[in-house]
């Protein structure tokens, strides 16, 4: 289903499905704009799951943080804490980017 609003991959990397909600937004700051995704899995061990799928599959060359810079020049990143997996798909910015990772999700910059 997410792939009709952001194609990601043919594979479901993000073990979306049964008791996984997910919410995809646009972000449009005075900085910037942004593409979002925030799901929220059933435990901390499936969203670990998704994270490190997201990661090897679709941001190979993420560095530490879990954010890399994309070929259309835009930033993706994504970061897990608890149940909770953020995701920023297109950023403008390596700031954008790290600025919506934390906020989504409540981690310190």
């Amino acid at each position: 289903m997410l792939n009709r609003h952001y194609f990601i991959s043919t594979e479901n990397i993000l073990h979306l499905g049964g008791r996984a909600e997910a919410v995809l937004a646009t972000y449009q700051m005075k900085e910037g704009a942004a593409q979002t995704l925030l799901v929220h899995y059933p435990d901390a061990e499936k969203a670990k799951e998704a994270y490190s799928g997201f990661l090897k599959h679709y941001l190979p060359d993420a560095d530490a943080s879990g954010i890399a810079k994309l070929e259309n020049n835009k930033w993706c990143g994504a970061s897990i804490k608890g149940p909770l997996l953020a995701v920023v798909l297109e950023a403008d910015s390596r700031e954008i980017a790290k600025d919506l990772l934390s906020g989504l999700i409540g981690k310190d910059k």
